[in-house]
């Protein structure tokens, strides 16, 4: 198993003193919300070749009332998260093997951890 290497030499935070030498009392991180943009994660994830068929997987999957295995149990996906033209953004109807007009639906769910 080959090891990753990580790059120590990259400073963290700015610079320690003013442009008039006085030292900062607290420090600042460079980046203080290091992220990948959405679209650039997006990109990446359908490069994986059989990605969008593992995506669609939860088109297929059988349902049974009462039981809760996932989040597409949930009313919200089974009822209340419409597409722009009103129709259930997560249809899961038996004859579809995939979303509508044979494109893949993918939901975002963005959440702050305080």
């Amino acid at each position: 198993m080959q090891e990753k290497c990580i790059r120590r030499d990259a400073p963290l935070f700015l610079s320690e003193h003013t442009r008039q030498g006085i030292r900062h009392v607290i420090k600042t991180p460079i980046i203080k919300y290091p992220y990948l943009p959405l679209s650039d994660q997006i990109v990446s994830i359908l490069s994986n070749p059989g990605i969008e068929a593992l995506l669609n997987n939860w088109c297929t999957k059988p349902r049974n009332p009462e039981e809760y295995s996932d989040i597409f149990n949930g009313r919200m996906c089974r009822l209340k998260l419409r597409a722009p033209d009103g129709s259930l953004f997560f249809s899961n109807r038996h004859h579809e093997g995939t979303g509508p007009d044979n494109e893949l639906q993918i939901g975002v769910n963005l959440s702050v951890d305080w």
